[in-house]
């Protein structure tokens, strides 16, 4: 793990054009889960393809899902539990 120090010496490296990427390392910066936060309403047609984009993009992250359902009356919240036991 990075300690503060060099995180910010990284940091204010990169804000002064320093343009390398940002580490992936799993010790450096990127060292906290992830969290994806989705409010939805009757997204049955979208939700599906959503969701497998989410995972897709998070795929080398400790990550999770938090997913918000505004009352859906169509089957939004059924893709949704269908996705999870996938």
């Amino acid at each position: 793990m990075k300690t503060i120090e060099e995180r910010r010496e990284y940091f204010q490296n990169f804000q002064h054009g320093d343009n390398k990427s940002l580490p992936s390392d799993r010790n450096g910066w990127y060292d906290r889960k992830s969290m994806v936060i989705l409010t939805v309403h009757n997204e049955e047609k979208f939700i599906e393809k959503t969701l497998e984009s989410v995972e897709l993009a998070m795929r080398n992250l400790d990550w999770v899902m938090v997913i918000g359902n505004d009352a859906s009356t169509d089957r939004t919240l059924e893709i949704i539990n269908d996705f999870k036991t996938k």
